[in-house]
């Protein structure tokens, strides 16, 4: 578990070296003192772990694991402090924010993945502590794509660019009658029809939905639709429907009878989904998308690179979830380790 905590440690330094070098066309050049500097951290580490076996009997790997956390720490604040030409600069020139807020939420994935290694030594040997620790770093990596698109089942038909109610002292959509205009920014994938149901969310699968009525199968109009269009009172429970399509516009409308009130949290934003319908919940695999540890949410490489500011509230969540996480393969390695001879 140290040297896994080492070696983690050893990436990330790695990690925050070489982010701002990362050659996105064939035409980057490339970061000379990057690869000197990473490199010859390595080489020392391995060459004092040599030594150390040869000369004091010390185990190697644990050596040069060790010697490797502070060379690459070295090797970091030389890059930092050196530009690709070879000339010296002040060491806030390449240093990103962002980029060390990433490097921490990876640093939480350390514990989580440690907290597996315990559990799984409890009853497995070496070996196979280590086939599990992969097997469940790379399901957990994978774990969105595989199970978490058959946990939570939504397709949105668009986003939002504007949303402008009708009325400028309408601000929340619930009363009956409300009406606005949403702007989508490239039109439909799928064209909504007067009288569907409309809903909106700031995640694609529409799992934070602020519209949280009518549930599924969306509740029939009482009457028929007028040629004139769709009535508050076509409805007997509270929704926000679709009254008519313009291309990339859509008018909405809040429905219902007058003394019943939409759920609804806030008005529609700039960046939300589209959907017409609400979301559907797979239970058995969102069972199993809670209990694999889901490493992408350590990942935050992704929103970096497209230069998306990692909010402290989302650093806080990933820290509870490292936590939770730990937690629970720490109390499965209780379990485990209770009734094992160790005679």
């Amino acid at each position: 578990a140290a040297q896994l905590i080492v070696v983690a440690t050893m990436l990330i330094f790695l990690l925050l070296a070489i982010r701002h070098t990362v050659m996105s066309t064939a035409a980057d050049m490339i970061d000379g003192p990057v690869w000197v500097f990473g490199m010859g951290a390595v080489l020392l580490a391995l060459a004092v772990g040599v030594w150390g076996s040869f000369f004091y009997g010390w185990s190697f790997p644990q050596t040069a694991t060790l010697a490797l956390f502070p060379f690459m720490l070295l090797a970091y604040a030389l890059v930092m402090f050196v530009s690709k030409k070879w000339v010296a600069q002040p060491f806030s020139h390449d240093f990103k924010p962002q980029t060390v807020v990433a490097c921490l939420a990876l640093m939480l994935a350390m514990p989580v993945l440690t907290a597996i290694a315990v559990a799984a030594s409890c009853r497995l040997g070496q070996v196979m502590t280590i086939v599990v620790c992969f097997g469940l770093f790379v399901f957990g990596m994978a774990s969105t794509s595989v199970i978490g698109r058959h946990a939570v089942i939504n397709n949105p038909i668009g986003d939002v660019l504007t949303f402008k109610p009708t009325l400028q002292r309408m601000e929340t959509l619930r009363n009956p009658g409300d009406t606005a205009v949403i702007e989508a920014p490239s039109g439909f994938r799928i064209q909504p029809k007067v009288g569907q149901g409309l809903y909106f969310a700031a995640s694609p699968n529409g799992v934070d939905a602020p519209v949280r009525f009518p549930l599924p199968p969306f509740p029939p109009p009482t009457g028929a639709i007028k040629p004139s269009g769709l009535e508050a009172t076509a409805y007997n429970e509270p929704a926000l429907v679709v009254t008519g399509v313009n291309d990339r516009r859509i008018s909405v409308m809040t429905v219902g009878r007058g003394d019943v009130f939409l759920s609804i949290d806030r008005t529609p934003r700039r960046g939300d989904y589209l959907f017409l319908q609400a979301t559907e919940y797979n239970v058995p695999a969102l069972v199993l998308w809670g209990i694999v540890p889901n490493l992408q949410f350590f990942w935050l490489l992704d929103a970096v690179n497209q230069n998306q500011p990692v909010p402290a509230g989302h650093l806080a969540l990933v820290t509870g979830y490292s936590a939770t996480q730990v937690c629970v393969f720490l109390a499965l390695a209780v379990i485990l380790f209770q009734r094992r001879d160790v005679g």
